[in-house]
């Protein structure tokens, strides 16, 4: 627990509890990203943050993401979830 007071002032308090919880993920979790860039960037950092590895496809990566994507069986060896962010369209 957290405890705050202004000095000379007995009238403000402000008092803040942290909640530690373990892990969410007992191993190295990676995680395969699709979204236009300019979404992706925000989520890749909370992702990151939460100690996640993060891959991530954008409308600069059509040609890289059709050939990875092609092969199911070693898009499930590579990674543990797939996020489907804010949908691109090709041409914009």
């Amino acid at each position: 627990m957290l405890r705050a007071s202004l000095a000379g002032c007995d009238a403000a308090t402000e008092t803040s509890f942290i909640k530690v919880v373990p892990p969410a993920f007992s191993s190295a979790h990676r995680e395969l990203l699709i979204a236009r860039s300019k979404f992706a960037s925000p989520i890749v950092a909370m992702l990151c943050a939460m100690g996640v590895d993060v891959d991530a496809y954008g409308e600069n990566s059509i040609e890289e993401m059709s050939r990875d994507l092609a092969d199911a069986t070693a898009l499930l060896a590579k990674c543990d979830a797939i996020w489907l962010g804010c949908a691109f369209f090709v041409g914009l």
